[in-house]
């Protein structure tokens, strides 16, 4: 909620301007590009990883969704 409301009036999360506030007071000639949390989560969201270890990730999850579908067909349900 509190982020929609940061994002809708335009506002930074405290977080980032308290970090902005502490490090301009140790470096008064620092720049910050990114928010708080982008800073922080960059990394974990987006993994710096090999190319082929995301395409057989990708296909082996992909066969083990048609195995499954095979093996546990899906059933529809009827509505009262």
């Amino acid at each position: 909620m509190a982020t929609a409301l940061f994002a809708a009036t335009g506002m930074y999360c405290p977080l980032t301007v308290w970090e902005e506030t502490l490090r301009w007071k140790t470096d008064p000639g620092f720049t910050y590009e990114r928010s708080f949390l982008a800073k922080h989560l960059s990394s974990t969201l987006y993994p710096q990883i090999q190319p082929w270890i995301l395409r057989s990730a990708s296909v082996f999850w992909g066969a083990l969704t048609v195995v499954t579908m095979m093996v546990v067909k899906p059933v529809r349900k009827v509505k009262k």
